[in-house]
C-alpha cells in the first residue's frame, strides 16, 4: 500500500512539474542578440499602442488585423498589480461612454426595445474605445538597468502614467519580465483538479519594433487517468515610432 501511495505522489509531482507553458524558438530567431546593457537599450523609444501582427510559422510577421484590439502593450508590460488598477480606471471611462451612448440612441428613438439599445450602445462605445487608444495613446520605453525597465503611458504626447518593469535579460537575448507569471492549481491538481500555467517574455525585433510572446498552458485530470489539457502561444509585434526614449519629467 506505501508503494502506491509513492508512486501516486511521484506521478502527481511528475504532472505538476512537466506541464509547463512553453516558448516558441521562432522568437530568439528572430530578434536581435541582446547580451548587455547597452544592447538593451535598444528598446527604448515610443511604440504603437496596438498590435496588427503576430509571428507564425518560421518567425514570419503576419499582418492580419488592421483594428485595434487587446492585446494592447502597455496591459501586456505591466505587472498583474498594476494592471488590475489601469482596467478599473479604464472601465469606469469605457461605463460613462457607454451610458452616454446609450442615452443618445434612447433619445433619438432609434431602438425602442431596451436590450436593442443596451446591445447597440456597448458596440459602439466599445468601437469608440478602440479608436481613442489607436489615435491617442502611445506606449515609451526606458531601459534603466539590465534588470528593470521604465514603462510610460502616453496620451495626446503626454505621459499620464508611470510604472517599472523589474526581470532578467536571458542568455538568448530575450528579457523575462518579473511579476507577470502566474501558476495556479484548484481542487487536488491531478486527481480533482488542474493547474493553469502563464508566462511573458520580450525582444527586440531585428529591424526595430518589439515582441511581446505570452504562452499559457491549462491542464487537468480526474483519478490520474481522464486527462485534459489546453494551450497556446503567440508573439505580438508593436511598431516603433521613435527611437527616443520618453521619461516624466520631475520638477
Amino acid at each position: 500500500m506505501k508503494q502506491i501511495y509513492q508512486i501516486s505522489a511521484f506521478i502527481i509531482l511528475l504532472g505538476l512539474f512537466s506541464g509547463c507553458a512553453s516558448f516558441d524558438y521562432s522568437t530568439v530567431r528572430v530578434s536581435d542578440k541582446v547580451k548587455n546593457y547597452k544592447d538593451l537599450t535598444k528598446m527604448n523609444g515610443v511604440y504603437e499602442m496596438c498590435s496588427y501582427a503576430h509571428l507564425v510559422e518560421r518567425g514570419v510577421l503576419s499582418r492580419d488585423s488592421s483594428s485595434c484590439g487587446i492585446p494592447w502593450l502597455y496591459f501586456m508590460l505591466l505587472s498583474q498589480e498594476a494592471t488590475e488598477k489601469r482596467v478599473q480606471i479604464m472601465r469606469e471611462e469605457y461605463r460613462i461612454s457607454r451610458n452616454a451612448i446609450r442615452d443618445s440612441i434612447t433619445a433619438n428613438l432609434i431602438f425602442d426595445d431596451y436590450d436593442s439599445t443596451i446591445e447597440a450602445s456597448n458596440q459602439e462605445a466599445t468601437e469608440k474605445e478602440a479608436q481613442i487608444v489607436k489615435e491617442n495613446y502611445r506606449v515609451g520605453v526606458n531601459v534603466i538597468s539590465k534588470d528593470s525597465i521604465e514603462i510610460n503611458l502616453i496620451f495626446n504626447d503626454s505621459i499620464i502614467e508611470t510604472s517599472i518593469l523589474t526581470g532578467k535579460l536571458k542568455r538568448n537575448g530575450l528579457f523575462y519580465p518579473d511579476g507577470k507569471n502566474s501558476f495556479e492549481c484548484q481542487g487536488i491538481p491531478y486527481i480533482l483538479g488542474g493547474c493553469e500555467h502563464l508566462r511573458y517574455r520580450i525582444g527586440i525585433k531585428k529591424g526595430g519594433g518589439l515582441l511581446v510572446e505570452k504562452a499559457y498552458e491549462s491542464a487537468g485530470a480526474f483519478l490520474l487517468w481522464i486527462w485534459s489539457g489546453y494551450g497556446f502561444n503567440i508573439t505580438y509585434y508593436y511598431e516603433k515610432i521613435e527611437s527616443n526614449s520618453v521619461r516624466r519629467n520631475v520638477e
